[in-house]
């Protein structure tokens, strides 16, 4: 869980803090309030979260206890001690909700903060004015002894915000005066530029590692190859047997067997749509290969999983093994890594590679990046952060709802309209990502960067010296073609992988013309991602038979995503050399 400092739980007046927009996010500021008259709301929130394997199926919103998913197992949520008092009973329910659906709270988390207001309930009679002397007295105590009360403070204050309950304005001060960081305010999905820093630097790392640290983090490397391109779930990945991975000769396909770890519900609720989850899922070759590498090179071609804990030991110090050995670890969870240990795993290479190894100041969140050398700073990632990044990358490729749903195990095609919010954000990512790397190799055509290019994408990078005495002139540039204009493809010259934008002479007038069309090309661009967001918010009222059979629907998302990618790449193109121009004119400003 990433800690987003700075920020508050919320405020009296306006409720409970759900998430901060910022330029390159993926939320935007909401508060939230406690209102009975939409319970309907949280009830059905209720169900995604159940269809999501974080609440056990089955259950009711009303069943006095929930069964909510921790790192290994499900742990209950008892409420029968409030049950006599509807208002608390109700909204905290709610409450919860909100932690688990709207701010992405672990659910390991959620036991604690609950437990402690449960315990806060209990000794000042529901935040009963007569209590506040003895709740003082408590506070006082606590904070005498040294101990750490900041859960208390965040998940109270949080409630009291979210429904002020009985005499709640007596009891914000006091809460609010006890000393530690804020709470997480959202868990934030990292920008597309830090997934693409992160795949850089683990890349650069496995080819540049000795072999003793290469294998210590080969795990690491696994998760991230695989959980960016298929959205599958931490304790999915790290239930992986040896075995659940194959190559089919006659069909020349690799598959992957994911393990099901949540229940189906137990029946079909009206205008619910249930998706049959597939046994195995289709992989590429590169996945297998580097499968198969790390399974030779910590020989574990015989053990059962494919993380498993005889690997996890090589890397412990003898201490630490025995007294691993000794808590029967290895009985408990079946000699494979925990998310737990997995997670643990991720934190030491954010820690031990990239920031002791590489340099690379290691922050919690975007607000403590240093925006002025981007190069300097990168927000750690959370193992779960990638199943929103290969979901969202699905949906702007263009891949069915069924198929998403199938790949990221939703037993509902309705989850998915969650995650179509967050394509406007994806898309300013990668766009704004796409045109700094196009600008960095206009300078320097051999910057790695330059090497992750399309073949497209190196066409139109067009920045560099060049004789244009035998070129033809054109707006903004030269054309290179040798049968103008026979082989011209394009309507307009600037998107043409013929041109040589000629930066040094743009006339004031073709700068702003140029701006115009980056301003163009980005309301095209939201017309497609509308479309998209559209398409898959819309998924739920479909009939069953649509899923399958609906040819155009098909075809329209197909040829929205194609034409979203390259309107993409014309946008990137343009900033790119605008950006370059400007950077020019303020280099000969300072001569």
């Amino acid at each position: 869980m990433m800690a987003v400092k700075n920020l508050k739980v919320g405020n009296g007046d306006k409720g409970l803090l759900i998430y901060e927009k910022t330029s390159n996010s993926v939320a935007e500021k909401k508060y939230l309030k406690y209102n009975e008259d939409e319970l309907i709301q949280y009830q059905e929130k209720f169900e995604l979260l159940q269809d999501d394997g974080i609440i056990k199926s089955p259950s009711e919103f009303l069943d006095h206890q929930w069964n909510v998913m921790g790192r290994e197992y499900y742990r209950s949520l008892d409420f029968t001690e409030i049950e006599y008092d509807k208002e608390l009973y109700l909204s905290l329910k709610c409450y919860v909700i909100v932690q688990l659906y709207d701010r992405n709270i672990s659910p390991d988390s959620i036991f604690e903060g609950f437990g402690n207001i449960l315990n806060i309930i209990k000794l000042t009679s529901c935040y009963d004015k007569r209590k506040l002397v003895e709740f003082e007295e408590w506070k006082l105590e606590k904070e005498s002894l040294k101990i750490n009360l900041s859960t208390y403070r965040n998940y109270n204050l949080g409630f009291l915000y979210f429904n002020p309950i009985n005499d709640a304005a007596d009891y914000i001060p006091l809460f609010e005066s006890i000393q530690g960081a804020d709470w997480d305010i959202v868990r934030e999905i990292p920008t597309y530029e830090e997934f693409v820093r992160f795949d850089f630097l683990i890349n650069d790392f496995m080819n540049k590692a000795t072999n003793n640290m290469r294998s210590k983090y080969y795990p690491i490397f696994i998760w991230w190859k695989v959980s960016t391109i298929l959205p599958i779930r931490p304790i999915e990945l790290v239930k992986i047997k040896n075995n659940d991975i194959r190559y089919d000769a006659k069909e020349e396909k690799y598959y992957l067997t994911k393990g099901k770890r949540k229940l189906s519900p137990s029946k079909k609720e009206k205008g619910k749509h249930h998706v049959s989850i597939p046994k195995e899922i289709q992989i590429n070759k590169e996945i297998f290969e580097i499968i198969e590498d790390y399974k030779k090179e910590t020989n574990s071609e015989n053990e059962e999983y494919l993380f498993h804990l005889s690997h996890h030991y090589e890397h412990l110090t003898k201490p630490k093994y025995s007294s691993f050995i000794n808590k029967g670890v290895t009985k408990k969870y079946n000699d494979h890594r925990t998310t737990d240990l997995m997670s643990k795993l991720l934190v030491s290479f954010f820690n031990e590679v990239i920031q002791d190894g590489m340099g690379i100041n290691v922050v919690n969140s975007r607000d403590e990046l240093d925006l002025e050398n981007p190069h300097k700073t990168i927000t750690r990632l959370s193992l779960m952060d990638t199943r929103h990044f290969a979901i969202c990358s699905m949906m702007m490729q263009g891949f069915s709802e069924l198929t998403i749903a199938q790949m990221a195990g939703h037993t509902k095609i309705e989850t998915q309209s969650a995650y179509a919010s967050h394509i406007d954000d994806f898309q300013r990512s990668y766009s704004n990502l796409l045109a700094k790397d196009i600008q960095r190799s206009m300078t320097n055509l051999n910057t790695s960067g330059f090497d992750h290019f399309t073949f497209r994408q190196k066409q139109i990078l067009s920045y560099w010296n060049s004789d244009y005495s035998k070129e033809k002139k054109i707006d903004y540039g030269y054309c290179q073609s040798k049968n103008f204009p026979y082989e011209c493809f394009e309507d307009d010259c600037i998107f043409c992988n013929k041109i040589h934008i000629d930066l040094s002479n743009l006339t004031t007038l073709e700068q702003s013309e140029l701006a115009n069309k980056i301003t163009k090309i980005q309301d095209e661009i939201q017309i497609k991602l509308n479309f998209i967001k559209k398409y898959y918010r819309s998924a739920y009222r479909k009939k069953e038979s649509e899923f399958d059979n609906n040819e155009k629907n098909s075809k329209d998302l197909e040829r929205n995503s194609a034409n979203l990618a390259i309107l993409l790449n014309r946008k990137a193109m343009l900033e790119a050399h605008l950006a370059k121009k400007m950077e020019v004119q303020d280099d000969n400003r300072k001569v």
